[in-house]
Protein backbone atom coordinates (compact mmCIF):
# COMPACT_ATOMS: atom_id res chain seq x y z
CA UNK A 1 0.00 0.00 0.00
CA UNK A 2 1.17 3.86 -0.61
CA UNK A 3 1.85 5.34 2.19
CA UNK A 4 -0.13 8.55 1.12
CA UNK A 5 -2.90 6.05 0.43
CA UNK A 6 -2.75 4.72 3.92
CA UNK A 7 -2.20 8.06 5.21
CA UNK A 8 -6.08 9.10 3.63
CA UNK A 9 -7.10 5.92 5.32
CA UNK A 10 -5.78 6.08 8.95
CA UNK A 11 -8.68 6.48 10.53
CA UNK A 12 -10.06 3.18 8.60
CA UNK A 13 -6.81 1.44 9.25
CA UNK A 14 -7.23 2.06 13.17
CA UNK A 15 -10.79 1.26 13.19
CA UNK A 16 -9.75 -2.12 11.70
CA UNK A 17 -7.09 -2.60 14.10
CA UNK A 18 -9.54 -2.26 17.17
CA UNK A 19 -11.78 -4.32 15.54
CA UNK A 20 -9.66 -6.93 14.91
CA UNK A 21 -8.26 -6.33 18.73
CA UNK A 22 -4.61 -5.37 17.51
CA UNK A 23 -2.27 -4.43 20.44
CA UNK A 24 -1.64 -1.00 21.54
CA UNK A 25 1.73 -1.09 19.80
CA UNK A 26 0.11 -1.14 16.51
CA UNK A 27 -2.36 1.25 17.23
CA UNK A 28 0.61 3.47 18.58
CA UNK A 29 2.92 2.62 15.33
CA UNK A 30 -0.51 3.96 12.84
CA UNK A 31 -0.90 7.02 15.48
CA UNK A 32 3.05 7.73 14.70
CA UNK A 33 3.05 7.01 11.41
CA UNK A 34 2.41 10.90 9.77
CA UNK A 35 5.09 12.15 12.12
CA UNK A 36 7.39 9.34 10.87
CA UNK A 37 6.20 10.47 7.50
CA UNK A 38 6.63 13.86 7.67
CA UNK A 39 10.12 13.58 9.33
CA UNK A 40 11.24 10.74 6.22
CA UNK A 41 9.66 13.50 3.78
CA UNK A 42 11.97 16.36 6.02
CA UNK A 43 14.91 14.36 5.54
CA UNK A 44 14.64 13.38 2.24
CA UNK A 45 14.28 17.11 1.17
CA UNK A 46 17.62 18.21 3.12
CA UNK A 47 19.22 15.18 1.76
CA UNK A 48 18.07 16.23 -1.74
CA UNK A 49 19.54 20.01 -0.73
CA UNK A 50 22.73 18.53 0.45
CA UNK A 51 23.24 16.27 -2.70
CA UNK A 52 22.27 19.42 -4.96
CA UNK A 53 25.36 21.57 -2.77
CA UNK A 54 27.62 18.76 -3.48
CA UNK A 55 26.88 18.82 -6.93
CA UNK A 56 27.46 22.45 -7.38
CA UNK A 57 31.07 22.28 -5.01
CA UNK A 58 31.95 19.93 -7.57
CA UNK A 59 31.32 21.68 -10.36
CA UNK A 60 32.69 24.70 -8.88
CA UNK A 61 36.04 22.90 -8.02
CA UNK A 62 36.17 21.57 -11.37
CA UNK A 63 35.38 25.18 -12.74
CA UNK A 64 38.25 26.51 -10.44
CA UNK A 65 41.07 23.27 -11.57
CA UNK A 66 39.98 24.46 -15.17
CA UNK A 67 40.55 27.41 -14.30
CA UNK A 68 44.04 27.10 -12.84
CA UNK A 69 44.87 24.75 -16.04
CA UNK A 70 43.99 27.69 -18.40
CA UNK A 71 45.99 30.13 -16.71
CA UNK A 72 48.93 27.93 -16.10
CA UNK A 73 48.49 26.97 -19.81
CA UNK A 74 48.91 30.95 -20.95
CA UNK A 75 51.26 31.61 -18.19
CA UNK A 76 53.63 28.86 -19.83
CA UNK A 77 52.51 30.10 -23.51
CA UNK A 78 53.90 33.52 -22.29
CA UNK A 79 56.97 32.29 -20.56
CA UNK A 80 57.97 30.16 -24.17
CA UNK A 81 56.98 33.13 -26.18
CA UNK A 82 59.08 35.35 -24.04
CA UNK A 83 61.93 32.87 -24.14
CA UNK A 84 61.35 33.22 -27.93
CA UNK A 85 61.91 37.03 -27.71
CA UNK A 86 64.95 36.68 -26.14
CA UNK A 87 66.47 33.96 -28.19
CA UNK A 88 65.24 36.17 -31.06
CA UNK A 89 67.39 38.84 -29.47
CA UNK A 90 70.16 37.24 -28.96
CA UNK A 91 70.21 35.74 -32.67
CA UNK A 92 69.80 39.35 -33.55
CA UNK A 93 72.40 40.67 -31.59
CA UNK A 94 74.27 37.93 -32.65
CA UNK A 95 74.25 38.84 -36.13
CA UNK A 96 74.27 42.99 -36.20
CA UNK A 97 77.80 42.04 -33.88
CA UNK A 98 78.56 39.87 -36.60
CA UNK A 99 77.30 42.64 -39.66
CA UNK A 100 79.54 44.61 -37.39
CA UNK A 101 82.97 42.50 -37.17
CA UNK A 102 82.41 41.90 -41.15
CA UNK A 103 81.79 45.84 -41.56
CA UNK A 104 84.67 46.56 -40.06
CA UNK A 105 87.24 44.21 -41.45
CA UNK A 106 86.13 45.30 -44.86
CA UNK A 107 86.66 48.86 -43.56
CA UNK A 108 90.01 47.61 -42.05
CA UNK A 109 91.28 46.07 -45.52
CA UNK A 110 89.78 48.91 -47.47
CA UNK A 111 91.42 51.53 -45.09
CA UNK A 112 94.92 48.98 -45.41
CA UNK A 113 94.58 49.11 -49.41
CA UNK A 114 94.34 52.81 -49.29
CA UNK A 115 97.20 53.36 -46.43
CA UNK A 116 99.58 51.19 -48.92
CA UNK A 117 98.57 52.89 -52.11
CA UNK A 118 99.45 56.25 -50.40
CA UNK A 119 102.63 54.93 -49.48
CA UNK A 120 103.57 53.91 -53.14
CA UNK A 121 102.06 57.56 -54.50
CA UNK A 122 104.73 59.01 -51.42
CA UNK A 123 107.70 57.40 -52.63
CA UNK A 124 106.88 58.57 -56.21
CA UNK A 125 106.71 61.67 -54.51
CA UNK A 126 109.87 61.21 -52.97
CA UNK A 127 111.55 60.13 -56.16
CA UNK A 128 110.64 63.46 -57.38
CA UNK A 129 112.61 65.73 -55.17
CA UNK A 130 116.03 66.77 -55.43
CA UNK A 131 118.86 64.48 -54.33
CA UNK A 132 119.27 65.41 -50.57
CA UNK A 133 116.85 62.54 -49.66
CA UNK A 134 116.36 58.94 -50.07
CA UNK A 135 113.94 57.48 -51.55
CA UNK A 136 114.14 54.23 -49.59
CA UNK A 137 112.50 56.15 -46.50
CA UNK A 138 109.32 54.51 -45.60
CA UNK A 139 106.76 56.88 -43.47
Amino acid sequence: MDIDCLLRRKEEAKALLESRGAPQEAKEALQALPGLVARLRQVSRELNMLMRKRKEAARTQQQQQQQQQEQQQQQEQQQQQEQQQQQQQLVSSAAARKAEAANLHSLSRRAAAERQQLQQQLQQLLLLLPNGLDPRVRL
